[in-house]
């Protein structure tokens, strides 16, 4: 609520190679109609690195307070593009790297050797 704007991208801790990039292009793709934009990579959703409507706050606050805490509970309740593979001008090897997130100490360890690899590009 403290945002003064009316559109927001949400992200992840646990995402250490999020892009500019594909900010822009979630940003873009939630046009007027959407409550929010969220990502699908490999069949999988993304709700923690999308974009929100300002305006959606209240049903947040509804599913904290009902104890609904999954993020399907909040999307289930908005009308959401869901923004693909194709929908991205990124190549589909980036957006899995963009798109990877760290729950264990080996995708912990699996991130160092990668941004080793890759240096400044990320």
């Amino acid at each position: 609520m403290a945002s003064p704007f009316d559109v927001n991208l949400v992200a992840a801790c646990d995402m250490p190679f999020i892009s500019a990039e594909a900010a822009e292009e979630l940003i873009k793709s939630i046009g007027r109609c959407f409550d929010a934009a969220v990502p699908v990579i490999s069949g999988k959703r993304h709700p923690l690195f999308a974009v929100y409507r300002k305006d959606i706050a209240f049903r947040i606050q509804e599913c904290l307070e009902t104890n609904q805490l999954r993020m399907k509970h909040l999307l289930d309740g908005l009308n959401v593009r869901y923004v693909t593979e194709k929908d991205f001008r990124i190549d589909n090897s980036r957006l899995e790297r963009i798109f990877f997130n760290m729950n264990h100490p080996n995708e912990y360890e699996e991130a160092k050797k990668w941004l080793g690899q890759q240096g400044e590009d990320y």
